[in-house]
């Protein structure tokens, strides 16, 4: 492992100067949700007093957001959260760990699928029994196999709860809840999508609308299991949500719950290493903030950063070389991510009412291409505005777009720090506004005359603000290959003392509950006591589908 000031070393506590006198009896490493999860649950359960690092100067992870000149808010990566209504045992969950951030239904048609092929658009309203009827009208001659795709979706839900529940309980029940996750059932839910969507349906059509959300799970239909697919899918059938007063409410109402029990917050703190004492047992970070180096001790290291970058460069000897296989980590798709300011509301302009499109070149998802900023083509994209989804006045006008990528193609631009370097990359991110607004213009026709403002983030920015490899925001992609790297993705990890959260541990769908489930795993008692009836009763059901 290389550090910026030459090769890694072997550290001891002892031998690093201590910013703090007594530790921490827990430190998180990334403040994202996963990390905030972890931190909230063992200050509320455990009265623990919990230390966060992050390297970012604004907390929160890809729930954080940004406003520029103008009054223009923008969010990273919270576009839509479902099952988060009143009752639900998400929402109950979300409510402990942000001290109750009011959530706002997203319009009873929260998603539309349109395709430039055809110039066809399929909405998908609340509720997963008006979502199976207008399929069915639409494709009428396939009534019996999406009334089994439904019952399937249920079918995926419930293995996973058993999965889930055998990963995150102790023994005995661990291996009681095993016999539920039969190979034949686990086959069943690691098939990728296509090859579920060939068995099951004729009409091409039908299955590039099932598939048109492959955006939310980062990665196409041929590569990804199915069981993401289902959990994807599953999750927004009866309706989705959004913060009312933004993305940015879920860490501000985590933190203070956090800091009422003496925990802290340390930004702009960049970890460059877990310190392991000489039995090998993690014992603090070492970090760099304001220019200086130095140890933070803790009882327990909670990574909420990645298990690659957990792994593969934290530690001081790298571990579980099955996550730095090139064909594991290539299998990931990235996010361009374009923030447009506009002169007027795309509710005047187009109709909307803060529902999120989806803009498909065609129904072969599959065969979909990859932006690529020298071929410049875009075949896919996914449109969202969140000033029409939160509720306060004052908001400019905004709509954000988002292209899917491989990262190979941006790879090289960080180590292009001359001049001539600069001016191409600012070159490259004005070809994909163009590109991007050239694309959607059949379904927002003349979008870009009223752009006033627009930056982009593409997968250099992504891995400069949070370190990801390559600039895949979705942590290991969830492929059949993913299952080789499970042993590397449980919260209690080999090293002592270090648990892992965040997007990376299992799969990034519910990554809120990443966060407890590493907490229980640390202290189960007091944790399993109070957040048992939250976790069992979501993960003891599944969506209500009704046939």
């Amino acid at each position: 492992m290389k550090f910026a000031g030459g090769a890694a070393v072997a550290v001891t506590a002892a031998s690093c100067p201590q910013p703090q006198e007594k530790p921490w009896d827990a430190i998180i490493i990334g403040s994202g949700l996963g990390g905030l999860g972890a931190a909230s649950t063992l200050a509320q359960l455990a009265g623990m007093r919990c230390l966060i690092l992050e390297q970012h100067w604004i907390p929160g992870g890809m729930t954080h957001q940004f406003r520029r000149p103008g009054g223009h808010w923008f969010t990273c990566g919270t576009h839509y959260v479902g099952q988060m209504g009143e009752g639900d045992a998400m929402r109950e969950f979300m409510d402990f760990v942000t001290g109750g951030v009011v959530w706002d239904p997203l319009p009873d048609t929260f998603d539309m699928f349109c395709f430039k092929s055809d110039g066809a658009q399929f909405s998908q309203p609340t509720g997963a029994k008006r979502w199976m009827e207008r399929l069915i009208e639409s494709f009428p001659a396939e009534q019996k196999a999406i009334r089994r795709y439904f019952r399937d979706i249920k079918r995926v839900y419930s293995w996973y709860r058993f999965y889930f529940l055998s990963r995150s309980m102790g023994r005995p029940f661990s291996s009681i809840l095993a016999t539920c996750t039969a190979p034949r059932r686990r086959a069943f839910a690691q098939q990728t999508c296509q090859q579920y969507m060939d068995g099951a349906f004729r009409d091409r059509r039908l299955i590039g609308v099932l598939c048109a959300l492959w955006g939310d799970y980062g990665i196409r239909p041929d590569l990804v299991t199915f069981m993401q697919h289902a959990l994807v899918a599953g999750n927004n059938f009866e309706g989705t949500y959004y913060p009312r007063l933004g993305s940015r409410a879920l860490a501000k109402g985590a933190l203070a719950l956090i800091r009422a029990k003496g925990g802290e917050i340390l930004l702009s703190t960049r970890v460059t290493q877990i310190v392991l004492d000489e039995a090998g047992r993690a014992v603090g970070v070492r970090a760099v903030r304001g220019g200086k180096e130095g140890v933070y001790r803790g009882r327990h290291i909670i990574s909420a950063v990645g298990a690659y970058n957990t792994f593969r460069t934290l530690l001081p000897h790298p571990l579980h070389d099955c996550l730095a296989d090139t064909r594991l980590q290539h299998a990931g798709h990235a996010v361009i991510s374009i923030w447009l300011g506009l002169d007027a509301s795309p509710r005047e302009l187009y109709g909307m009412h803060g529902e999120n499109r989806w803009i498909s070149a065609d129904y072969r998802h599959s065969q979909a291409r990859l932006y690529d900023p020298k071929v410049r083509e875009v075949t896919y994209a996914f449109l969202s505005c969140s000033a029409l989804k939160e509720r306060y006045a004052g908001h400019a006008h905004s709509l954000e777009v988002c292209l899917f990528t491989d990262p190979a193609y941006f790879m090289g631009w960080e180590e292009r720090n001359d001049a001539d370097g600069r001016q191409d990359y600012v070159q490259v991110k004005k070809n994909i506004v163009a590109d991007a607004l050239d694309f959607v213009d059949q379904f927002v026709p003349g979008l870009k005359d009223h752009v006033i403002f627009s930056e982009v983030g593409t997968p250099v920015t992504w891995n400069s603000f949070c370190g990801w490899p390559g600039g895949t925001m979705y942590g290991v992609p969830p492929t059949g290959q993913r299952l080789e790297a499970e042993a590397a993705l449980q919260p209690r990890t080999s090293v002592e003392n270090l648990w892992l959260a965040g997007v990376w541990s299992l799969m990034r769908q519910c990554v809120k509950y990443r966060g407890c489930e590493a907490a229980c795993a640390l202290n189960p008692r007091p944790l399993t006591d109070g957040l048992g009836s939250i976790v069992l009763c979501h993960y003891g059901s599944v969506p209500t589908i009704y046939m």
